[in-house]
């Protein structure tokens, strides 16, 4: 594990840059719990909001005007609604 100061901002704290292992050892200890919602994104961990309208929003723009036309143009998809 890699302690990382931002240079170019000094009041931001330090953090670390995380492997996978890292990642996964945290999870064993204690430190990530079973419902925490964090995800490991290109070495650093984040904590991630809670699903909602928004996030829904956003995941059926991507999936319905981005990823599926350009994968399989043909395709009539939608994103399931949100479950409350």
């Amino acid at each position: 594990m890699q302690t990382v100061v931002n240079e170019a901002n000094p009041i931001m704290a330090p953090h670390w840059k995380l492997t996978v292992e890292d990642y996964h050892h945290m999870a064993e200890v204690g430190i990530f719990h079973e419902d925490d919602r964090v995800e490991l994104i290109e070495i650093e961990v984040y904590t991630m909001p809670e699903p909602g309208l928004g996030h829904y929003a956003d995941c059926r723009t991507v999936t319905k005007g981005q990823l599926f036309p350009a994968l399989f143009p043909d395709a009539n998809v939608d994103v399931a609604e949100l479950l409350s």
